[in-house]
């Protein structure tokens, strides 16, 4: 397996779709020269732009982290990356190998971060002589030093550090200060290391078979019917899995939980392939991204990438919701950008409501009473006349 430079590596992902990007290996030879694997456990391409790798590296020289940003690159489903490198004076050491054979040779971007004497600052530095992921002992996992971890964007994606005697994640490691920089999608992350939990495997010399621990999506969908969102995925597998929370964000608002679906498999645990489906009638915005997080029963847990569905593409009028339950509909008119007359005329053919020369994207339609209705509008500017059929139950 052909190796390239390392020095440190984390990867910030959003936690995944089939699973995510995800840390597969690490090894770290007598000479030094240490480098991580990574796994697409997805089944589409992923960007790595967003990706990002921070160590921790604790040697008689210096202490302290490295991050390197990855390049703006796809990487193909369950390819296999490589990362290594070393230190340059101008910051620049990193490279980056596909093995999906499709030709990703870039470089990425090494930033050394070193604590001080107290261990509570940082000071960035790119000139430095010597960086090492670990001690020597590592490599016979005798050392509680190491930390690695993957970013997407400010998500934690996956881990691995020592624990102590105990099995709690080392004092040293929980007081470190808040570590900020920016990655290659130009996003501020920040690493808060006090909310690391110890429910991380140790990578270091980690079978690459368990990376089927990592999560389990597979044909992860959404689409619409009618005036519902279908999300659909699959398991192959399942391993202590407590179930999905299903995640929703319009535009640039946070992620909100709108449906927690349990674990098909009993006790959590099943080699078969297994079938999910949830219906989303709670939006009514124009577009959206939807993604998975996957639990398990440890705590544990992972993000699907996001889907992104816009439920008027193509369409200039759309009524939502659709059936109405309290008489209130909002008309979306697309992208059209003429005026436009709108009314609404029950089946008697009596006219109930319009609305004269509107000229924003959306009209609120209020105190409808029980029964079917025509919603009719005209576009000023083509004459172009559009009916949708209302339910108000």
């Amino acid at each position: 397996m052909k190796k390239i430079l390392f020095l440190l590596a984390i990867t910030f992902g959003s936690q995944f779709l089939y699973a995510q990007l995800i840390l597969t290996k690490a090894f770290t030879p007598q000479n030094g020269n240490a480098y991580f694997e990574l796994t697409n456990n997805n089944t589409i391409p992923l960007s790595l732009g967003c990706y990002s790798i921070v160590s921790y590296f604790n040697n008689p020289l210096e202490k302290g982290f490295s991050v390197i940003n990855l390049p703006d690159e796809s990487i193909a489903p369950n390819a296999v990356l490589t990362i290594s490198g070393q230190p340059t004076s101008n910051g620049k050491g990193i490279n980056l190998y596909n093995y999906s054979y499709q030709g990703l040779q870039s470089s990425g971007r090494v930033s050394n971060y070193f604590l001080n004497v107290n261990e509570d600052a940082y000071v960035n530095n790119y000139n430095s002589a010597y960086t090492n992921l670990q001690t020597v002992n590592n490599q016979e996992n005798n050392s509680i030093d190491h930390l690695v971890l993957l970013m997407y964007s400010n998500t934690l994606v996956d881990a691995s550090f020592s624990l102590d005697g105990n099995k709690n994640i080392p004092s040293h490691l929980r007081n470190i200060p808040t570590l900020n920089f920016t990655n290659s999608c130009g996003n501020q992350v920040n690493v808060r290391f006090n909310t690391l939990q110890s429910t991380y495997p140790n990578i270091f010399n980690r079978s690459p078979y368990e990376r089927n621990e990592y999560g389990y999506f597979r044909e992860f969908q959404i689409h619409k019917n009618t005036a519902t969102v279908q999300i659909a995925w699959q398991t192959s597998k399942e391993q202590n899995l407590r179930g999905f929370e299903i995640e929703r964000r319009i535009e640039n608002k946070p992620w909100t939980t709108i449906a927690f679906v349990a674990s098909m498999a009993p006790s959590g645990n099943n080699d078969q392939v297994l079938n999910y489906l949830y219906g989303d009638k709670s939006f009514l915005g124009d577009n959206a991204e939807y993604r998975l997080k996957q639990i398990d029963i440890n705590g544990r847990s992972f993000y699907s990438a996001p889907r992104r569905i816009d439920l008027f593409e193509n369409k200039e009028v759309v009524l939502y919701p659709n059936p109405s339950v309290d008489g209130r509909v909002t008309v979306s008119l697309g992208k059209l950008n003429s005026l436009r007359d709108i009314q609404v005329i029950d089946l008697n053919g009596q006219l109930v409501q319009q609305w004269l020369s509107v000229n924003n994207n959306t009209q609120q339609i209020n105190d409808l009473k029980r029964g079917n209705y025509i919603v009719r509008v005209i576009d000023h500017q083509t004459g172009t006349l559009t009916s949708e059929k209302l339910i108000v139950q």
